[in-house]
């Protein structure tokens, strides 16, 4: 017959294979909503003996011998939710000797909890909650529990057939009658053992909210073995129990019975002829060590022989009866792990047992012992499926970009249920949306592509469980290698100024400006000057990456003040710092009124509304209907004053009114009835980027033209009467036939291309236009470090160009560009100064930067 007089310790391994990506984690299992019978969804059950042999009718099973019970299992889709929980029963005739706790995870995030519960009368079963949306976001939810237990004694007939009723089926074992050891007798009279020399430990019945783990170690030693050389104790001096076990420490007897007072632990002695003498050991008759930090005790010594000889004392007879002899000592003290316990761990104790002797000898040796603690385990998988689909034009199917979707489940019996919103198509018209469950679909149109109508279409479909897959996740194992000290590394840090203030549109920017480097909130260094001469830019270099072992925190901060700009720092890459100064420009209006000099309208010519033009720099930027209602009068608000630092220049043009002439004061328009008069308007508008290259002109002339020949001679238009000139008073017809009248440059401008336009002869306006020089910038990345000798060469870089300071482009470059960058059709000149252009590179970790031109 098979036994173990060990107590057993029941191994709950917990095994859930469940279809996954998303999980949200939660800290606490929440008070269950609803419990569910989870037998229902058992699919098959097995029983096995140890060696894994399986249980079949018939076969013959053993008190105290240990099997393994395993439950597959499989949920319906869209059944369960966060905080619902299954109970699976476990048969009376199986008794769980250790109740378990497990946490289940997909990587590092929290997915169900489950435990044992129940007793060996009402017996066991398994409570399984769901802490996450886990089961609402997958399907295919299946899982395994396969854990250890012994026969309940309680509820099994020795020497007999047993039916144990499982949940899907019944089996007949038989079970012979156990035949328990002679252990002794107990600890009553003649207990013990003279030639005992052992040390046992096991995990016994017995928790506090303080001490969740408990070891219990006991060290018997037999008189044999105390005496060693001597013949009697009064030859022995000390005795010593000294024990310092592996990542445990100590738990005073009382801190776990009370009942004890100030004891350490529990000791006694075993006697012929009598019972057996115990009592709490006091804290005071042991030495204790703390640990280095002094956090708790790690190791305990007590000399034994004062104990024992007390004992002796007290098992002697006051009523003439027999002597008792000694026969053992026992001590019995408790530990508990250093640290949460996640996985199976083996516990390691030594103890060592000294004599020394009165003659100044001694005898020393050591007792051994180990407890396996078993940990349940758990992991989770999941299974969902995906859909795609194109965005096209209805007549010619072609691919359309920039719609956007809404997705909705449909649930039986229930309202449907918006699972995703603001899906938008990329770049080639498609969607693609994944972590779907089974079940039935459909995606709502919420934002058409540009140029088209919002469909009112639903686009449905169905996922079954063929559509659903697994993720196959590998866990890797890093290896660190050895653990170095390298010398002090170096880097640098790079800051540039970035003015936001529509190119100094105000013409108040400083012409230079002052930061300080901070090193760990300390001023490094003097603080240095940024200027239009050094692109706004400075880079501090080899700097310190650590001291002391901790990495210095480098920042840089604006120390003089620019009154009319609010200051902001960029510094997510902290060895690219951008500062940027912001002033919000200047802002005008414009208004006028609409004067009529036609005798109070006396020949009813007067028209019911006008149109008034906004011109600035020559270029129409809003146009306004101006009647009656306003009395005449119009305003444009809300203007930018300045324009890249020049004042702009607004100026009003009115479209033609028929036998009105235009005459224009300030912002006031004049229109005198003239019969057959008309008035022509021209306006120069310059489209050169605001004279970027510095090739415009001061001043221009016109000429007007009736009916394709001169009429006048030419007008100069220029900054002083802001480019804008009115003929008066123009005959508006010739025998008897309209005259057209035309406006042409006749002045040539080298550089500049000419256009017209002159649909209304109150508005015409003469556009020359300059194509601004563009220019490249190029460069290659250089590696200082011996053909990445150290292999810690990135596989990529991020290179910024940057134009007077400011970051206007960062490119990717890699080895296959051969570490080679290119920027194209850049400006050459901005505002008639030539730009700047300059490059950094974001920071590589383990190497420092330097410029040189634009190779870094």
């Amino acid at each position: 017959m098979k036994n173990n007089n060990l107590k057993m310790k029941s191994v709950f391994m917990f095994s859930l294979l469940i279809v996954a990506l998303m999980i949200s984690s939660v800290l606490t299992i929440a008070k269950t909503k609803k419990v569910y019978n989870g037998d229902q969804y058992i699919t098959s059950i097995r029983l096995n003996h140890g060696d894994g042999k399986q249980i079949v009718d018939g076969d013959t099973m053993y008190i105290n011998e240990k099997y393994s019970l395993e439950y597959d299992w499989e949920i319906p889709d869209n059944t369960f939710k966060q905080g619902e929980s299954l109970d699976f029963s476990i048969p009376k005739e199986f008794k769980i000797v250790d109740k378990m706790n497990i946490i289940l995870k997909d990587g590092s995030q929290e997915v169900a909890r489950a435990d044992v519960e129940g007793n060996d009368t009402d017996g066991y079963y398994i409570h399984m909650t769901f802490t996450t949306d886990y089961v609402e976001t997958h399907s295919l939810v299946s899982g395994k529990f396969d854990f250890n237990y012994i026969l309940n004694e309680k509820y099994i007939k020795q020497g007999s057939d047993n039916t144990i009723l499982l949940p899907d089926q019944e089996i007949i074992v038989h079970v012979p009658e156990y035949d328990r050891p002679n252990e002794g007798g107990g600890g009553g009279v003649d207990a013990g053992d003279v030639n005992a020399n052992k040390k046992m430990g096991q995990e016994p019945d017995i928790t506090t909210a303080e001490h969740p783990i408990i070891f219990k170690w006991q060290i018997d030693l037999g008189k044999n073995q105390l005496l060693g050389k001597a013949n009697s104790f009064e030859e022995i001096k000390h005795i010593y129990i000294k024990d310092t076990p592996k990542e445990q420490k100590f738990i005073p007897f009382v801190e776990i019975d009370d009942y004890w007072g100030d004891s350490f632990a529990f000791d006694g002695a075993f006697f012929t002829n009598a019972d057996w003498v115990y009592e709490g050991l006091p804290m005071g008759a042991v030495t204790l060590e703390k640990n280095s930090s002094g956090d708790y005790y790690e190791s305990f010594e007590v000399d034994i022989l004062p104990r024992i000889n007390e004992f002796i004392k007290k098992a002697e007879p006051n009523d003439g009866s027999d002597k008792a002899d000694f026969k053992q000592y026992k001590i019995e003290y408790y530990t508990e792990p250093l640290y949460e316990l996640t996985e199976d761990t083996r516990f390691d104790n030594d103890a060592t047992v000294t004599i020394e002797y009165e003659n100044g000898e001694k005898d020393s040796w050591n007792l051994s012992h180990s407890i396996m603690y078993n940990v349940a385990e758990g992991s989770i998988t999941g299974q969902t499926g995906g859909v795609s689909f194109e965005k096209v034009d209805a007549d010619n199917n072609k691919s359309l970009t920039g719609a956007e979707f809404d997705l909705y489940q449909q649930l039986n019996g229930k309202d449907d249920k918006k699972i995703q919103s603001g899906i938008k198509t990329d770049a080639k018209g498609k969607v693609e949306v994944d972590n779907l469950t089974v079940g039935n679909y459909y995606f709502v149109e919420t934002k058409a592509p540009e140029g088209y109508e919002l469909s009112k279409e639903k686009l449905a479909f169905t996922l079954e469980r063929q559509d659903m897959s697994s993720d196959n996740q590998t866990i890797k194992i890093k290896d660190i290698g050895q653990f170095k000290n390298n010398q002090t590394k170096n880097i640098d840090v790079n800051v540039t100024k970035r003015w936001k203030d529509n190119e100094n549109q105000d013409g108040i920017r400083p012409k230079s400006i002052q930061v300080q480097l901070y090193a760990d909130g300390k001023e490094s260094g003097k603080p240095v000057e940024l200027n239009e001469d050094n692109a706004w830019k400075h880079t501090w270099k080899n700097l310190a990456e650590s001291s002391n072992g901790q990495t210095i925190k480098y920042t840089v901060k604006e120390v003089s003040d620019v009154p009319g700009y609010t200051s902001s720092i960029n510094d997510s890459n902290a060895s690219d710092v951008i500062i940027t100064n912001t002033h919000d420009p200047e802002i005008t209006e414009i208004k006028g009124e609409k004067h009529w000099d036609d005798a109070n309208n006396q020949d009813g010519k007067r028209p019911t509304s006008i149109e008034v033009n906004l011109l600035a720099d020559g270029k129409i930027i809003d146009t306004k209907t101006v009647t009656e209602k306003d009395n005449w009068k119009y305003e444009f608000t809300n203007l930018p004053k300045y324009n890249q630092g020049k004042l702009i220049r607004y100026t009003v043009t009115e479209n033609t009114v028929e036998d009105y002439s235009t005459t224009v004061n300030g912002t006031d328009l004049i229109n005198h009835y003239t019969p057959g008069k008309i008035s022509v308007t021209v306006t120069k508008r310059w489209e050169d980027n605001n004279n970027q290259d510095g090739l415009r002109p001061n001043t221009i002339q016109v000429q007007l033209y009736a009916d394709g020949k001169e009429s006048g001679k030419p007008v100069e238009l220029n900054d002083g009467n802001e480019w804008t000139y009115t003929w008066q008073e123009l005959a508006e017809k010739a025998n008897g036939q309209t005259i057209k009248y035309t406006v042409k440059e006749v002045s040539h401008v080298p550089g500049y291309t000419v256009t017209t336009t002159d649909s209304n002869q109150g508005n015409i306006i003469i556009t020359n236009t300059h194509n601004s020089e563009i220019t490249e910038i190029k460069g290659e990345k250089h590696w200082d470090d011996a053909n990445n000798q150290d292999g810690k060469r990135p596989t990529s870089i991020e290179v910024n160009l940057l134009a007077d300071g400011k970051i206007i482009d960062t490119k990717t470059v890699t080895e296959k560009d051969n570490w080679k960058y290119e920027f194209t059709n850049l400006p050459k000149y901005n505002q008639g100064k030539l730009i700047r252009y300059t490059v950094t590179e974001n920071t590589v970790e383990d190497y420092s930067t330097t410029v040189n031109g634009t190779d870094l």
